[in-house]
């Protein structure tokens, strides 16, 4: 089913068997590919399911034969309609940080830097206690600085005390980490 406004367009390297819209759909195209030894047979078209992985939506692309490879779909998009992705750059989801929108006019090629400042000025970056296997959260950190500045601990004692390494310690302490509280 076409969508209002919805354009398609060739995936690169994968032309004539697959196409992605500027609305961020993925669909196989109506195909008769190499099946198990010498036999054929025949693919319809449909519109992909995209699964997500690490919170971006991807989908499975093979060609004849080949095993299919995962890719994400903001790239297809991107590199359909924009074109490839140029040196020191990265696929970049902006002004609307949300991973599952891939329409074109959501997505441009952006340095790693501008990923991180929109990161930070969305509220989405990782850091503190949304770090998964971190072990400190903002109020130990407090205590740990707090503690650091009455003179009566060592890096290497608060270490042990709060279960991190005296690196860890001599990090947070000099606003290397935890460097937003």
């Amino acid at each position: 089913m076409l969508l209002i406004g919805e354009v398609w367009r060739d995936v690169a390297s994968y032309e004539g068997e697959y196409r992605v819209s500027n609305l961020g759909r993925v669909r196989s195209l109506s195909r008769t590919v190499a099946h198990k030894g010498n036999g054929f047979m025949r693919v319809h078209e449909r519109i992909l399911k995209q699964t997500i992985v690490m919170e971006y939506p991807t989908v499975w692309l093979g060609s004849g034969h080949q095993r299919g490879i995962r890719v994400k779909v903001h790239r297809l998009v991107l590199e359909a309609f924009v074109g490839p992705c140029p040196d020191g750059m990265e696929a970049r989801h902006f002004p609307d940080r949300n991973p599952m929108n891939n329409r074109l006019g959501n997505l441009n090629w952006g340095t790693k830097l501008d990923n991180a400042v929109d990161k930070q000025a969305h509220g989405t970056m990782v850091r503190g206690e949304r770090v998964k296997v971190g072990k400190l959260t903002a109020e130990i950190v407090l205590e740990i600085r707090r503690l650091s500045a009455s003179g009566r601990h060592s890096q290497e004692s608060l270490g042990r005390k709060f279960g991190v390494a005296q690196s860890s310690i001599s990090s947070l302490l000099l606003r290397k980490t935890w460097k937003h509280i």
